[in-house]
Formats: structure tokens, sequence, C-alpha cells
């Protein structure tokens, strides 16, 4: 887990637990949400961490009865509606299915790393935020997750090299940082200024400001396990 690993698609199921009464109150709580479009409680601080620009479709998660023990899919076969800002087309995952683990981990991108840093860790991380607080997340939210934990970990890396005075670690993870204003998940769910906010984190380290990046740290990043990054 730990490497590269490609992100699986989702499907529809067609699993007989959704006949129970667990499942139609996901569905209730679900349809009601969408239709007064309300935010509803959110599944963790970071979800989407970068909170420049007000990015809120994929990252509301909508409380639900504890499904632990009830044989309960992270599959819903719930999508989201075309057009709306709540949301975008992606699955609804149910985050106290026994599943989920499994399910997230094969949503794990191809994305690179900086030693210390460990995707099997980050899945861990979401499992035990879903537990915590139960609900339902979309897949992109779930890949944001997984992007922003990547950039925090490649921030977390930059400030390490700045304060050993390594000059080559410091421009790679400038680099890095630099191209995850491209990543997929934050290039379809820019509302408008998170891009641009990333970039500007990028050209603080080429230029060797630290304020900005430990800023970020301190403001973006304080949800993710980040001691073991070098």
């Amino acid at each position: 887990m730990d490497g590269a690993s490609p992100v699986a698609p989702t499907a529809r199921t067609t699993d007989a637990a959704f006949a129970g009464e667990a499942y139609a109150a996901t569905v209730a709580a679900l349809a009601r949400a969408i239709a007064t479009r309300e935010p509803a409680r959110p599944r963790s601080r970071r979800r989407f961490a970068l909170r420049v620009a007000a990015v809120a479709f994929a990252a509301i998660a909508i409380p639900v009865a504890g499904a632990v023990g009830y044989g309960v899919s992270a599959h819903t076969g719930l999508f989201g509606s075309p057009g709306m800002t709540e949301n975008d087309t992606t699955e609804w995952l149910r985050t106290d299915a026994p599943d989920f683990g499994r399910v997230v981990a094969r949503l794990v991108p191809s994305l690179p790393l900086p030693a210390g840093a460990s995707w099997r860790d980050e899945v861990r991380n979401e499992v035990r935020i879903g537990r915590s607080a139960p609900g339902l997340v979309q897949v992109t939210g779930v890949r944001s997750d997984f992007e922003s934990y990547a950039r925090c970990s490649w921030v977390q890396a930059w400030v390490r090299a700045y304060l050993r005075d390594d000059a080559a670690s410091e421009a790679h993870a400038a680099a890095v940082i630099a191209r995850s204003a491209d990543w997929p998940a934050l290039a379809a769910t820019d509302g408008g200024g998170t891009r641009a906010h990333v970039r500007a984190l990028a050209r603080a380290a080429r230029h060797g400001d630290a304020g900005p990046l430990r800023a970020e740290l301190a403001v973006n990043c304080d949800g993710f396990d980040l001691a073991r990054v070098r």
C-alpha cells in the first residue's frame, strides 16, 4: 500500500443489506440534506483540508445511524446529481461500514510521497475518522483527502529540508508542491482560489520563504499524521 496504487472505479451494488431499516434511514437523511441544500455535520476537521476556497460539494458527510456489525456495505449505490454545487456524480460511501477500509484502499492515488509518509497509515486514518463520525462521503471526497495528505506531506518535507539546510531536497519538495495544483481531484473540485493558493505555496518554497509553508501546516494540515515525514 505504501507504493503507487491504481484508482478503482466504483459500481452500483446489489447488497441485500440495503433492504433494511439502516439503509432506509441513510437514504432519507441524504435526500433531506440534498433537498434542503443545507450543509451536514462534517466528517472531520480536515475534510478538503485546503480551506482557502469554498469547495463544499463532495465534502459533505451525512450523519447516519451506526452500521458496524450489521453487514452494511460501504457501497451505497447512491450517486451525486449532475449540476449540483454540493456534490458531484461519484458514489456516496458509508464510512462506518465494515468494508470501508477495503473500499478506501482501492482509491489510493498514484501520487509520490516523501520519505516517512505512508498510504497505509492514511487509509487507517480515513477508517478511524469514518468510524468516529459515521456518515456518507463521496468518492471524490476520499480522493481529495488523499491528495491533501500527499501535499501536506511534501510541505512538511520541505520545512524539514529547510531546517537542515538541504537545498536539493527543498527544490524537489517545491517541485512536487507545484505539480500538486494539477492533481486530478483538486483540478476537478476547485471552486476558485485553491489551486492558486497551492501555486503560491510552491513559489514561496522555491524562494526559501518558510512562513507560508509553516502556516499551511498549522492551518490546513493539522489533521494529518506527519510526524514521520522527513
